[in-house]
């Protein structure tokens, strides 16, 4: 990132995630999430459409259904977990239609629990800050498939960490997602350097690097405010 008054002041921080705060600590989530005998595909996103509004990525869920849908030709007993809430759950409700396979586990506050509880994490955002979920998921070690938006390439690498899908085609996120599932053991390395990645990315790892720009910072705040008073 370049900090937008200083050109010559150029640094990178990533959000950190602290991957003991709640994973495998939420008895909620076993009565679905729980279930060893088929693959739990799963996002942890707002139930929304609408890309501009505050606070939200937009079409995460909508793509994920239909893909999910698609998948289930082949593995009929896969099960889909959609965490969190928003203004459009009930027009993501009506496109499950029902499926007892597609489970909205609505707001979680450990879901990390959830994560964990996954095979495949899945993020089909249309736009994207950092996708803070995404490290989540690599952290806990849930091989990651993502949209090619925002800053999910830069968690993701080029496809050192996770698979990025460059587009919202349902079929592509498909192809995606059952290649995973197929050949579990071919995301072993991608799972490992994610998992580095995030350990790298952590908290204090974070915390270190805001630290560390401020730093920067300052000396380039000095000189401005000097010459001002020169004038």
């Amino acid at each position: 990132a370049v900090a937008p008054d200083y050109p010559d002041v150029n640094f990178g921080v990533v959000d950190g995630f602290d991957p003991d705060q709640d994973a495998n600590d939420n008895v909620a989530y076993f009565s679905f999430a729980a279930n060893e005998s088929s693959f739990l595909v799963g996002v942890a996103a707002a139930l929304t459409t609408k890309s501009d509004e505050v606070g939200f990525v937009g079409g995460v869920n909508n793509v994920l259904i239909q893909a999910f849908q698609m998948l289930l030709r082949d593995f009929p007993s896969a099960r889909l977990v959609l965490v969190g809430e928003g203004v459009d759950r009930a027009e993501f409700e009506r496109l499950a239609g029902g499926d007892a396979r597609i489970h909205f586990a609505g707001f979680q506050e450990q879901v990390g629990s959830w994560i964990a509880a996954m095979d495949l994490f899945c993020f089909p955002s249309r736009e994207e800050g950092l996708g803070s979920t995404v490290l989540d998921a690599m952290s806990l070690g849930v091989p990651v498939i993502a949209a090619a938006v925002g800053g999910l390439p830069e968690l993701v690498g080029r496809e050192q960490r996770g698979r990025l899908i460059a587009n919202h085609d349902p079929a592509s996120w498909m192809e995606a997602m059952r290649d995973a599932l197929q050949h579990p053991r071919s995301q072993a390395a991608r799972v490992a350097a994610a998992r580095e990645f995030a350990a790298r990315n952590g908290v204090l790892a974070m915390s270190r690097s805001y630290l560390a720009a401020y730093r920067r910072l300052l000396p380039a705040t000095a000189a401005i405010a000097a010459s001002e008073l020169v004038r």
